[in-house]
């Protein structure tokens, strides 16, 4: 049953995980022993993420 309740979401903090990952390769290392795709509200968000993702694992210059 859906209540209409959105759930937990803080798009600056979404916003700020990703640019840390785009300028520090340390704060990938961090980001994914933590986050999953599906914890990022915005799709948007989580796109980017997933392709920084696949640039990491390919141990490609994240840029």
């Amino acid at each position: 049953m859906d209540l209409g309740k959105v759930p937990p979401q803080d798009i600056e903090a979404e916003q700020a995980v990703i640019g840390s990952m785009l300028t520090d390769q340390d704060a990938v290392s961090s980001a994914i022993e933590t986050l999953k795709p599906e914890d990022f509200y915005r799709e948007d968000n989580k796109i980017i993420y997933e392709a920084i993702l696949n640039i990491y694992n390919r141990a490609e210059p994240i840029d």
